[in-house]
């Protein structure tokens, strides 16, 4: 049986995600009543004239030329920009320099989209070295207003990988952060992000947002004095300090949703912090730093941590593959220390695929706490 999905501009991904061509979990795919409102009207609107109606304009960003500085075209074309439009940039590589914070409670739902995340498409990298996020995402108080980015190759600078290797060992190139945002995070590619490629504060109350079909990788640093930088793939935690335990509603839609994607040669694949929640599911895990986890669920460290009174809070996880680092690759720097580990908060793991793993898959740690 075939399925027709309608996709527009004005929704954001978790609205309307599919994957392989079947509806999965349909409180992923409608989280607001907005949206729901979007799509009635959008199917009175086809009912009525039998002609698909136009949620949005195009917007293209002027080519700056191969190699240049492409940040103050974008930020240009989103000055432009209204709720519902589509930002596409051109194919190419392109310099990017600072950071362009998008304040999506001004210009909701709109999709940034480059050309693609391959060797053809839009390239998006750093020139020197900056610990800035090359996009800052900010959805607004309670307002929580989304937005969509896809197909772009974020890349730091060449990152040192390994002794002998070539390149930087700078440990704090950044690419994407989403503060209290829905956003729909897809198709892209993050690469020599040597801590944070991408970073997701939501509001105390609940998880937001979907990072589906992304590819990370080389998200590393071996700095000067031998160690490798953090390296999070994903960051994951609260806005705020959290004040309470939130009640958890496993099988809703109250989680960041982390899907389908590539993890290699990072550390970890999920960072999580204090009051964090989340849903890791569908991903392909292989090539970490050996010493570290691919999913790191953070304990409470009141006293030696920013005073972080709570843990991560929830996180499930199903449908992965985990494949171990054998010990002759360059990241294998000691036993291996499991697919996941978990020093805090609660969790659910079901039906993951570990491979090669030699002592344990799954590691429980009591860990954090108030120092006596």
């Amino acid at each position: 049986m075939k399925h027709i999905i309608v996709m527009f501009n004005s929704l954001h991904p978790a609205n309307y995600y599919t994957r392989t061509g079947n509806l999965r979990d349909f409180s992923t795919l409608v989280r607001s009543k907005s949206s729901i409102a979007k799509i009635l009207v959008f199917l009175a609107v086809f009912i009525l004239s039998g002609s698909i109606p136009s949620l949005g304009s195009i917007i293209q960003v002027k080519n700056p030329g191969e190699g240049n500085d492409i940040r103050p075209n974008l930020e240009a074309a989103w000055e432009r920009a209204s709720a519902g439009d589509t930002i596409l940039l051109p194919a190419g590589s392109f310099s990017f320099s600072s950071r362009i914070l998008f304040l999506t409670y001004e210009r909701p739902d709109v999709h940034i989209k480059g050309a693609g995340s391959g060797s053809n498409g839009t390239r998006l990298y750093r020139t020197s070295e900056t610990s800035e996020y090359m996009f800052s995402v900010n959805g607004g108080g309670q307002n929580l207003a989304g937005i969509e980015i896809s197909n772009i190759w974020f890349q730091g600078m060449k990152t040192r990988l390994y002794s002998g290797d070539t390149g930087t060992d700078y440990g704090y190139f950044r690419g994407i952060q989403f503060a209290n945002s829905d956003f729909y995070l897809h198709d892209c590619k993050f690469q020599y992000l040597s801590n944070r490629a991408v970073d997701v504060n939501h509001p105390q109350e609940r998880g937001l947002g979907v990072i589906s079909n992304n590819e990370f990788i080389e998200c590393l640093a071996l700095e000067s004095d031998g160690g490798y930088s953090k390296g999070y793939a994903i960051g994951v935690g609260v806005m705020n300090e959290p004040d309470t335990w939130v009640p958890v509603s496993a099988g809703t839609d109250m989680f960041l949703f982390i899907e389908d994607n590539h993890f290699s040669r990072v550390r970890p694949a999920v960072a999580s912090g204090h009051g964090s929640l989340f849903v890791f599911r569908y991903n392909y895990c292989e090539l970490n730093i050996s010493s570290s986890s691919f999913v790191d669920m953070h304990p409470a460290s009141p006293t030696w941590v920013n005073s972080m009174q709570y843990a991560s809070r929830y996180c499930e996880a199903y449908g992965n593959t985990f494949k171990a680092t054998p010990g002759d690759d360059y990241l294998y720097i000691g036993p291996n220390d499991g697919a996941f580990g978990f020093r805090g908060g609660e969790s659910l793991v079901h039906d993951n695929t570990f491979i090669n793993y030699p002592d344990y898959s799954i590691r429980l740690e009591f860990a954090g706490g108030f120092d006596e």
